[in-house]
């Protein structure tokens, strides 16, 4: 039996193995586009070499995922065991059947501040508490008892409401140098105050400027509840890092990360994490060159800087 040609023995093995013989076309096209594509050798070894190094990270960022998440969990646990640990006496899960007495129910919160303890007397907190002594407590227990039963959203009804409103607002603004043209609202604390103000500015960029996709910027100094107000507001949130020797806010930071969507830039004053004042004149100039807002939130310790001049200590420049 003559042997077979080369030809007539590749057809056999294709009528024998025809889908092997489509993996291997497959195959070489494949490698072919490859090729074409990372320009050679060398650039299927980069991209070999690359995808070993994201798989790598991909691992590791696994790894420390994993480890992230049992940390956070002890610190829940921590958390809770450090405020559910501490609550004492019986839980009410529902209306009592008979109603108390109202001596029963002061005695009630009477022993339930006694087990919480006095350790903020002993300056053992921090930011919590805004003590300015016995005689001031006295003061705000009258003025909550004589208004008790009142409601700051109808001043046609208690205007004597409206009327101090209007003059702590006023108080406020002459104390930083406000102006004739300032003005305010009081709110329930510091986060609705922050989350007012970027409420206003989104409103006003787009009614101005019209601005649809907002941006606001701010250090990773600044208060969480900007965070909050521009996940509730639609708001983008650009942070930029502060300087690790002053504690200040980048400015050159912040020039880079403004753009046409900037509808306000925020500083400190002082921070929450470290009672640093942010620069604000410096920050005033990039607002006013840009044409956003600039929100100034005084934290923590804000009230004292009226009067550091008195104290003897340079006053801030604004």
């Amino acid at each position: 039996m003559a042997p077979q040609s080369l030809d007539a023995q590749l057809a056999a093995a294709i009528r024998a193995r025809p889908l092997l013989l489509l993996a291997a076309t497959n195959g070489l096209t494949a490698f072919a586009a490859l090729y074409l594509h990372a320009g050679g050798f060398r650039g299927i070894g980069r991209m070999v070499v690359t995808a070993a190094f994201k798989a790598v990270v991909g691992s590791a960022k696994l790894v420390a995922g994993e480890m992230v998440k049992k940390e956070e969990e002890k610190l829940l646990e921590s958390v809770r065991d450090s405020v559910v640990g501490k609550i004492h006496g019986e839980r009410y899960k529902s209306l009592p059947k008979a109603g108390l007495k109202c001596e029963e129910v002061v005695s009630l919160m009477r022993k339930g501040y006694d087990n919480d303890g006095a350790s903020w007397k002993k300056g053992q907190v921090s930011g919590q508490v805004y003590h300015g002594g016995d005689d001031v407590t006295g003061l705000l227990v009258e003025a909550f008892k004589i208004y008790a039963v009142s409601n700051p959203i109808h001043p046609e009804t208690f205007p004597s409401v409206r009327k101090m409103e209007a003059e702590v607002v006023e108080m406020v603004c002459d104390m930083f140098n406000g102006g004739g043209v300032a003005c305010g609202t009081t709110t329930s604390g510091g986060t609705e105050s922050n989350f007012m103000s970027v409420k206003t500015h989104r409103d006003w960029a787009m009614k101005t400027r019209g601005i649809t996709a907002p941006e606001l910027i701010k250090p990773t100094s600044a208060h969480a509840s900007f965070d909050k107000a521009c996940h509730l507001l639609g708001v983008k949130m650009i942070e930029v890092p502060f300087d690790p020797k002053t504690f200040k806010v980048d400015l050159k930071a912040v020039k880079r990360a403004v753009n046409r969507n900037t509808i306000m830039l925020v500083g400190s004053a002082p921070s929450y994490p470290h009672g640093v004042m942010d620069d604000i004149a410096a920050l005033s100039d990039i607002a006013l060159k840009n044409g956003c807002g600039l929100h100034v939130d005084c934290c923590l310790g804000s009230f004292v800087l009226p009067f550091l001049a008195e104290a003897g200590y340079p006053p801030p420049p604004f």
